[in-house]
Protein backbone atom coordinates (compact mmCIF):
# COMPACT_ATOMS: atom_id res chain seq x y z
CA UNK A 1 0.00 0.00 0.00
CA UNK A 2 1.36 3.34 -1.22
CA UNK A 3 3.08 4.92 2.24
CA UNK A 4 0.95 8.05 1.73
CA UNK A 5 -2.61 6.15 1.84
CA UNK A 6 -1.10 4.52 5.00
CA UNK A 7 -0.78 7.64 6.21
CA UNK A 8 -4.89 8.51 5.54
CA UNK A 9 -6.07 5.49 6.23
CA UNK A 10 -4.88 4.97 9.61
CA UNK A 11 -5.85 7.78 11.64
CA UNK A 12 -9.62 7.02 10.68
CA UNK A 13 -9.36 3.44 12.35
CA UNK A 14 -8.81 4.92 15.49
CA UNK A 15 -11.72 6.98 15.73
CA UNK A 16 -14.04 6.15 18.08
CA UNK A 17 -17.59 6.78 16.32
CA UNK A 18 -19.42 6.58 19.18
CA UNK A 19 -17.87 9.02 21.31
CA UNK A 20 -17.67 11.40 17.67
CA UNK A 21 -21.45 10.96 17.74
CA UNK A 22 -21.94 11.89 21.01
CA UNK A 23 -20.37 15.04 20.14
CA UNK A 24 -22.31 15.57 17.08
CA UNK A 25 -25.47 14.91 19.15
CA UNK A 26 -24.91 17.48 22.30
CA UNK A 27 -27.91 18.89 22.62
CA UNK A 28 -29.83 17.16 20.17
CA UNK A 29 -32.20 16.00 22.76
CA UNK A 30 -33.52 15.90 26.84
CA UNK A 31 -34.40 12.80 28.32
CA UNK A 32 -37.69 13.53 30.17
CA UNK A 33 -38.37 10.12 31.65
CA UNK A 34 -36.25 7.08 32.10
CA UNK A 35 -37.30 3.60 34.03
CA UNK A 36 -36.77 0.17 34.19
CA UNK A 37 -38.82 -2.41 32.89
CA UNK A 38 -38.65 -6.30 33.81
CA UNK A 39 -37.61 -6.11 30.09
CA UNK A 40 -35.25 -3.49 29.63
CA UNK A 41 -35.95 0.29 29.96
CA UNK A 42 -38.64 2.90 28.61
CA UNK A 43 -37.46 6.48 27.88
CA UNK A 44 -39.14 9.54 26.82
CA UNK A 45 -36.92 12.21 24.86
CA UNK A 46 -37.65 15.51 23.78
CA UNK A 47 -35.94 16.30 20.39
CA UNK A 48 -34.71 19.55 19.80
CA UNK A 49 -36.03 20.62 16.44
CA UNK A 50 -33.30 23.76 16.40
CA UNK A 51 -30.53 21.39 16.82
CA UNK A 52 -27.82 22.13 13.79
CA UNK A 53 -28.05 18.16 12.11
CA UNK A 54 -31.81 19.44 11.17
CA UNK A 55 -30.32 23.02 9.37
CA UNK A 56 -29.00 20.21 6.87
CA UNK A 57 -31.73 17.26 7.53
CA UNK A 58 -33.64 19.09 6.02
CA UNK A 59 -33.47 22.27 6.27
CA UNK A 60 -37.41 23.35 5.65
CA UNK A 61 -38.78 19.51 6.00
CA UNK A 62 -36.55 18.27 9.31
CA UNK A 63 -36.66 14.69 9.46
CA UNK A 64 -34.15 12.44 12.53
CA UNK A 65 -31.40 10.79 10.78
CA UNK A 66 -31.80 6.78 11.28
CA UNK A 67 -28.06 6.90 12.62
CA UNK A 68 -29.46 9.36 15.38
CA UNK A 69 -31.84 6.82 16.35
CA UNK A 70 -29.15 4.05 16.74
CA UNK A 71 -27.04 6.51 18.93
CA UNK A 72 -29.86 7.28 21.02
CA UNK A 73 -30.64 3.98 21.72
CA UNK A 74 -27.56 3.08 22.94
CA UNK A 75 -27.03 6.03 25.19
CA UNK A 76 -29.95 5.16 26.63
CA UNK A 77 -28.68 1.47 27.50
CA UNK A 78 -25.04 2.69 28.43
CA UNK A 79 -26.98 5.00 30.77
CA UNK A 80 -29.24 2.42 32.15
CA UNK A 81 -26.64 0.13 32.63
CA UNK A 82 -23.97 2.38 33.74
CA UNK A 83 -21.22 0.48 31.29
CA UNK A 84 -19.66 2.13 27.93
CA UNK A 85 -21.21 0.14 25.14
CA UNK A 86 -19.85 -0.57 21.69
CA UNK A 87 -22.83 -1.78 18.76
CA UNK A 88 -21.14 -4.85 17.23
CA UNK A 89 -24.18 -5.35 14.79
CA UNK A 90 -27.65 -3.74 13.73
CA UNK A 91 -30.05 -5.96 12.22
CA UNK A 92 -33.99 -5.72 11.23
CA UNK A 93 -34.43 -2.20 11.11
CA UNK A 94 -37.49 -0.84 9.74
CA UNK A 95 -38.36 3.00 9.19
CA UNK A 96 -42.40 2.65 9.00
CA UNK A 97 -42.80 6.40 9.66
CA UNK A 98 -41.13 10.00 8.89
CA UNK A 99 -40.05 11.55 12.45
CA UNK A 100 -40.22 15.07 12.35
CA UNK A 101 -39.08 17.09 15.30
CA UNK A 102 -41.63 19.20 13.86
CA UNK A 103 -44.89 17.68 14.40
CA UNK A 104 -43.16 15.11 17.24
CA UNK A 105 -41.22 16.64 19.72
CA UNK A 106 -41.63 14.31 22.60
CA UNK A 107 -40.79 10.48 21.19
CA UNK A 108 -40.41 7.20 23.55
CA UNK A 109 -38.29 4.81 23.32
CA UNK A 110 -39.15 0.51 24.74
CA UNK A 111 -36.19 -0.95 24.71
CA UNK A 112 -35.77 -4.57 25.74
CA UNK A 113 -32.33 -6.63 26.04
CA UNK A 114 -31.08 -9.81 26.99
CA UNK A 115 -27.30 -10.14 28.17
CA UNK A 116 -24.64 -12.54 28.37
CA UNK A 117 -20.99 -13.57 29.11
CA UNK A 118 -20.54 -12.36 25.47
CA UNK A 119 -22.86 -9.38 23.77
CA UNK A 120 -25.79 -7.46 24.77
CA UNK A 121 -28.87 -7.62 22.30
CA UNK A 122 -31.55 -5.48 21.98
CA UNK A 123 -34.91 -5.21 20.66
CA UNK A 124 -36.47 -1.44 20.86
CA UNK A 125 -39.43 0.32 19.27
CA UNK A 126 -39.46 4.41 18.76
CA UNK A 127 -43.57 5.62 19.31
CA UNK A 128 -45.48 8.55 19.91
CA UNK A 129 -48.44 8.01 21.70
CA UNK A 130 -49.99 5.57 18.23
CA UNK A 131 -47.25 5.94 15.62
CA UNK A 132 -44.77 3.51 15.75
CA UNK A 133 -41.83 4.70 13.60
CA UNK A 134 -38.94 2.74 14.10
CA UNK A 135 -38.23 -1.56 14.90
CA UNK A 136 -34.46 -2.52 15.16
CA UNK A 137 -32.36 -5.32 16.87
CA UNK A 138 -28.65 -4.19 17.89
CA UNK A 139 -26.00 -5.86 19.53
CA UNK A 140 -23.26 -4.53 21.60
CA UNK A 141 -20.19 -5.70 23.75
CA UNK A 142 -18.86 -3.53 26.70
CA UNK A 143 -16.31 -0.83 26.32
CA UNK A 144 -13.23 -1.69 28.46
Amino acid sequence: MNSRIKKLILPLRRINLTSNMAIILDGFYTIVAIKKTDEGLTATVELNKDHRIFKAHFPDHPIIPGVCILQIVQELLERHLEKPLRMIGARNIKFLNVLSPNEYSMVDFKVAYAQNEAAIRATTQVSNQDTLFTKLSTEYTVEF
